[in-house]
C-alpha cells in the first residue's frame, strides 16, 4: 500500500507492507533531501499475531516487548533500545499492580511503583464511612522500609473526592530550632451543587500518620474558594478566600459572529477573547491598560492555520504554507521575510532572512534520515553545528541518544544513566589564544528523577537527601 501527498512540485511518498492477518509488518516514510527512507519493520508474536513484540528501524535499533497477557493485550516485560528492562505486574482485573525499571531489575526490588486497590465503598448505619480508594507506593531509595505513599479516595461517580500524601511540616516557634513533623498531607475538601460542580473547595489539611486509609472528614478553617456557574456551567465568579474575586462575563459579537469571554481579575485589569464557532482565537482584547484598547486580530484560512495577525497599531505579520501545512514564509514587519524550504520527509533544510536574502545566502540543515546532523552558516564556518548519536553498538547507554555536539565554542560529549537520564557531560571551550578548557560534571539520580549527587568540575561533591 502507497500513499501520495502532493506538496506542490513534489509528492510524499509513504509504503506501508501488511501481513496475512492485515498487520502493518513495515512501514516506510518519504525520502529525505539525501534519498534516504526511514523504515520500520513490526514482528508479532505468534499466538494471537496481533501484539507487536519487536520493532528494527533503518538505523539498526529495536526494541522488544515479551510477557503478554492475553487476556488484555499488555506486555509485561519491554526492553529500550539500550537493552534496558522494564516489568509490569497486573492483577486479574488487567489494572498496573507493580512497574521496575532497570534500577530495580538490577538491584532486587520488587518494585518502583506499585498499588493497592480497594474499589469497594464501607457502609456503616449512615452511609458511606470510608468511599473506595486505591493505594499508590512510591520506593524510596534513600528509606527502603518507608514507601512514600499516596491514597485516593473516590465517590460513586469515580470522581476523586480527597488524596492523602506522605509530607514532612516543618514548624518554628521564636526563640527555637525548626522542627520536622512526618504527616499525611490531605487535599482539601470539596463541596459539589446538585448539578456535580465544585461550588466550594476548600485549602489542605494535616493529620498525624496511621489513619491513612480513612477518610478525613474535616474541613479547614480559612474559607474556601467558591465558583458561581451559569446555566451552561461556565464559571461566572471565582472568589479567593481573601475575596479577591475574578469574574467571567460571556457574551457574542455580531459583527464577527464570535463568542466574547470577558474577564476581569482581582485588579480590576479586565481582558476580553474573541472565538470563533470552531474554538479559534480571532481577537484579543486588553480593556482596562493605560493606552486604551490593545487590540490583536487573528485570521485563519480554510484548514484553521493562523495565516495573519494584526497588533494595536495595524502592524501586520503573514504566514505562507506549502501543501504540506509547512509554513514556508513569514513575513514579519520588523525583520522582513522569511521563507523555509523542507524535504519530503519535512526536515527543514533551508532558512532564509530577509538579510541573508540580500547576499543571496541561506543556513542549510542537514540529516541522516528525520534526525538533525548538522547546521551551516553562511558566513563564519567555525560557528558550524554538528551532531553525533550513538550507533548500535555505543557505550554509556548512548544508542539512539545524542552522544556529541560541536559548535564555535567547542564540543559537549553526553553520557547517559540506565533510564535514560543524563549522568556525566564533558564539555570542552576552545579559548582564541589559550589553552583547550575541560570540563567534566556529573550526576546521579534515583527512578524518580530525583537528583541524589551532583560533582562539580572542581571535583566538589554535592549530595542530596529528601525527608520523604
Amino acid at each position: 500500500t502507497q500513499i501520495k501527498q502532493q506538496l506542490g512540485s513534489s509528492e510524499a511518498v509513504s509504503d506501508y507492507t501488511y501481513d496475512a492477518y492485515g498487520n502493518i509488518i513495515k512501514t516506510t516514510l518519504p525520502a529525505n533531501s539525501k534519498g534516504q527512507r526511514m523504515w520500520y519493520t513490526y514482528r508479532y508474536e505468534p499466538v494471537m499475531n496481533m501484539y507487536v513484540e519487536r520493532i528494527d528501524d533503518a538505523f539498526g535499533y529495536r526494541s522488544e516487548a515479551a510477557n503478554f497477557d492475553y487476556r488484555y493485550g499488555m506486555a509485561l516485560r519491554r526492553m529500550d533500545l539500550n537493552h534496558f528492562y522494564y516489568e509490569t505486574d497486573i492483577d486479574n482485573l488487567g489494572r498496573v499492580k507493580a512497574v521496575r525499571g532497570p534500577n530495580e531489575l538490577a538491584t532486587g526490588v520488587p518494585y518502583i511503583i506499585a498499588f493497592d486497590y480497594q474499589p469497594k465503598a464501607t457502609f456503616g448505619t449512615n452511609g458511606i464511612t470510608v468511599p473506595a480508594y486505591a493505594v499508590t507506593k512510591h520506593y524510596d531509595i534513600q528509606h527502603p522500609s518507608d514507601d512514600m505513599e499516596t491514597v485516593t479516595f473516590v465517590d460513586g461517580f469515580g470522581r476523586p473526592v480527597q488524596v492523602k500524601k506522605d509530607g514532612v511540616v516543618t514548624t518554628a516557634a521564636k526563640g527555637s530550632a525548626p522542627k520536622d513533623e512526618t504527616v499525611m498531607i490531605v487535599s482539601g475538601r470539596n463541596v459539589y451543587d446538585a448539578f456535580g460542580r465544585v461550588a466550594k473547595a476548600y485549602y489542605p489539611v494535616t493529620e498525624a500518620v496511621g489513619s491513612k486509609t480513612t477518610f478525613n472528614k474535616a474541613f479547614d478553617n480559612v474559607s474556601p474558594t467558591v465558583t458561581v456557574y451559569d446555566v451552561l456551567d461556565r464559571a461566572m465568579k471565582v472568589t479567593l478566600p481573601d475575596n479577591a474575586e475574578t469574574k467571567t462575563e460571556y457574551s457574542t459579537d455580531a459583527g464577527s459572529n464570535a463568542l466574547v469571554t470577558t474577564v476581569t481579575d482581582a485588579l480590576g485589569n479586565r481582558q476580553a477573547t474573541y472565538t470563533d464557532g470552531s474554538g479559534k482565537t480571532v481577537k484579543t482584547e486588553q480593556l482596562s491598560g493605560p493606552d486604551g484598547i490593545i487590540t490583536t486580530s487573528f485570521e485563519y484560512d480554510g484548514i484553521d492555520r493562523l495565516v495573519k495577525v494584526t497588533d494595536t497599531e495595524g502592524n501586520v505579520t503573514t504566514s505562507v504554507y506549502d501543501m504540506g501545512d509547512r509554513r514556508t514564509e513569514v513575513n514579519h514587519p520588523a525583520s522582513g521575510i522569511t521563507t523555509f524550504t523542507y524535504d519530503a520527509l519535512g526536515n527543514v533544510l533551508t532558512k532564509q532572512t530577509a538579510n541573508l536574502k540580500k547576499e543571496g545566502k541561506t543556513i542549510n540543515y542537514e540529516y541522516d534520515y528525520g534526525r538533525l546532523t548538522a547546521i551551516n552558516y553562511p558566513d563564519h564556518p567555525e560557528n558550524n553545528v554538528k551532531y553525533h548519536y550513538g550507533g548500535i553498538n555505543s557505550s554509556y547507554n548512548r544508542i539512539g541518544r545524542l552522544m556529541l555536539r560541536e559548535d564555535g565554542s567547542g564540543a559537549i560529549e553526553y553520557y547517559y544513566g540506565k533510564m535514560g537520564e543524563v549522568a556525566k557531560t564533558v564539555r570542552t571551550l576552545i579559548v582564541p589564544n589559550q589553552a583547550v578548557a575541560t570540563y567534566v560534571t556529573q550526576w546521579k539520580y534515583d527512578s524518580h528523577n530525583r537528583l541524589l549527587e551532583m560533582i562539580y568540575p572542581d571535583e566538589e561533591k554535592v549530595t542530596y537527601g529528601y525527608n520523604l
